[in-house]
């Protein structure tokens, strides 16, 4: 991971958001609130952006884990600030800058659309990334990602135990293994290594791709914007980004929501790759039901459609989530 090369005063900058503001303020009408409805107490209001998706100290790095000295390179907020403040969300908003007026003109220009019928490939590739990284960022991979280190530490201490590295080795190893690093670091060294991100990414880009616009309609995003539809259950669970029958949603903005379906499993919609679609109001709505269930707490839709869905818990009874 490349940090920054000046040191940053750690104070302040306690508030992290694991869905960014680049991408919240695409969700409402002036930039700055959006409407909320919150499963938990079935209840729906408005919210500045500022202060949805965001928890406390969320990516800083314990201090006594660093160096007595902080270098110029690394300190508690190098992950918040530097990493993602810095360098992911700044080279999303410059994406979000391009990608939102070819979106405006796609919509509004008949023979524009005739012209661009395909999303760019460069488009995909800065989709794929952002996609990925919001997938990895959230506290559910946190949760997953000490697990992983858990049962990775689990694994060594059986093969050191079994003798199946030499007497300095198996040392070296249990003195490893005894170091606890917590769960933001646990997290960085699961999730953010650049070689694993490119794999993640070519992986989404070899998928079947389509854009559904929305004029009027509004797509919906939560707390947990990435959705992972699977046919069945899978045993790797979290990290099953490539089993058969996998499709996967993610709004980009509130007229736009990309689609990525296996291609083995379907086959049929390959002659759809790439291509940039105009969806009636029913598809919208489908795509939103999906983003309400699979929200972990809290949707960020328009005020009409925070509504629909405090009538659709009145209906049947209850919210509605889904199993992760």
């Amino acid at each position: 991971m490349d940090l920054d090369n000046r040191y940053i005063q750690p104070e302040g900058h306690k508030r992290h958001h694991y869905v960014p503001v680049c991408y919240l303020k695409n969700f409402t009408s002036d930039g700055e609130i959006a409407w909320i409805y919150n499963k938990g107490v079935s209840k729906s209001y408005p919210k500045n952006i500022n202060d949805i998706f965001v928890l406390e100290n969320f990516y800083t790095i314990d201090e006594s884990l660093l160096p007595k000295e902080h270098t110029e390179e690394v300190n508690p907020l190098s992950l918040e600030l530097n990493y993602f403040a810095r360098d992911i969300e700044s080279q999303y908003t410059q994406f979000l800058n391009i990608f939102i007026p070819f979106i405006d003109k796609w919509i509004n220009d008949e023979e524009y659309r005739e012209i661009m019928p395909y999303l760019p490939d460069d488009y995909v590739e800065h989709i794929a990334f952002q996609m990925i990284i919001q997938y990895l960022r959230t506290p559910e991979a946190r949760i997953e990602s000490s697990e992983m280190v858990k049962q990775a530490k689990q694994i060594l201490n059986i093969f050191a135990q079994c003798g199946f590295f030499y007497e300095k080795k198996k040392e070296e190893i249990e003195k490893d293994l005894k170091k606890e690093f917590g769960p933001v670091v646990d997290q960085m060294m699961v999730c953010f290594q650049p070689n694993m991100l490119k794999d993640w990414v070519e992986l989404l880009k070899n998928k079947i791709w389509t854009i559904y616009i929305s004029k009027e309609d509004f797509f919906v995003t939560s707390d947990s914007p990435v959705i992972l539809d699977r046919k069945q259950s899978s045993q790797h669970g979290f990290w099953s980004l490539n089993e058969k029958g996998l499709k996967i949603s993610y709004p980009i903005t509130k007229n736009v929501c990309v689609i990525l379906w296996d291609r083995e499993s379907y086959p049929k919609l390959s002659n759809l790759d790439r291509k940039i679609i105009l969806v009636e109001p029913i598809q919208v709505l489908v795509e939103n039901i999906y983003m309400y269930v699979w929200a972990k707490e809290l949707v960020a839709p328009t005020k009409e459609g925070a509504e629909w869905f405090k009538h659709v818990k009145e209906k049947i009874g209850k919210e509605q989530y889904c199993r992760h």
